[in-house]
């Protein structure tokens, strides 16, 4: 359960990157291992074809993508506490997130989402709640096209 404090967070979190609840995109575009993550050139080409303005959040192990994020002039943000990336995962419109803690997080915070998998089985380890899940292996195969069309398919939702 989040508490006040944890969306307050969250919303000033989004206000420093100019962007408020309901009215954006999360992405999530790590994972506990590499291969569970779908390439971060798959997501810089996906934001443009999103509905709304996105922001990336990235923990510690994916510190080497935010200089690639903010060169195509994207938001990020890092640094964050659980409680306040659960938050900004609910406040947000929908998440995007590679099948990892963090989307199993935003997912039982209440948010919507689409999770990614590749090499691991989701119907054994898919995040509960709002969420599609797609999976393709090889990971590579899983093409941005199919992504745009299951999130705008989300949001329309």
């Amino acid at each position: 359960e989040l508490l006040n404090s944890d969306l307050e967070a969250a919303k000033a979190a989004l206000r420093a990157v100019k962007l408020i609840e309901n009215d954006c995109a999360v992405i999530f575009p790590g994972s506990g291992g590499p291969a569970k993550n779908w390439p971060l050139v798959n997501y810089l080409e996906l934001v443009p074809r999103l509905p709304l303005k996105a922001v990336f959040v990235i923990g510690p192990a994916e510190e080497d993508y935010a200089p690639l994020i903010n060169r195509a002039g994207l938001a990020a943000i890092s640094n964050l506490e659980l409680p306040t990336v659960a938050a900004i995962a609910k406040l947000a419109r929908f998440f995007i997130g590679n099948d990892s803690g963090v989307s199993h997080l935003a997912a039982a915070a209440g948010a919507r989402g689409v999770v990614l998998f590749g090499p691991t089985d989701p119907d054994r380890w898919r995040p509960l709640g709002a969420v599609r899940v797609i999976s393709r292996m090889p990971f590579s195969s899983l093409s941005v096209d199919l992504v745009s069309a299951t999130v705008a398919d989300l949001a329309r939702g």
